[in-house]
């Protein structure tokens, strides 16, 4: 009787444990990793490339001046 009591509390023990653990990964699933940055999809030709690296104008993104002088046209 004892062995199975003794079972019984290892698994309520792992089971515990695995369930913290995965709320732990759960939690900073949302959250970029440092260095990393927002993708954005350019209205022409739809290309997505870094934000840093594309062009806005009038709340339009661009991957290109071409591309932007394409939408003003």
């Amino acid at each position: 009787m004892a062995k199975f009591l003794l079972l019984i509390a290892v698994f309520i023990v792992a089971y515990v444990v695995i369930r913290n653990g995965a709320q732990r990964r759960g939690a900073g699933q949302n959250q970029s990793p440092p260095g990393t940055e927002d993708m954005v999809r350019c209205k022409v030709c739809g290309i997505h490339l870094p934000r840093s690296e594309s062009l806005t104008s009038e709340g339009e993104i661009f991957c290109s001046e071409e591309h932007q002088r394409i939408a003003k046209k």
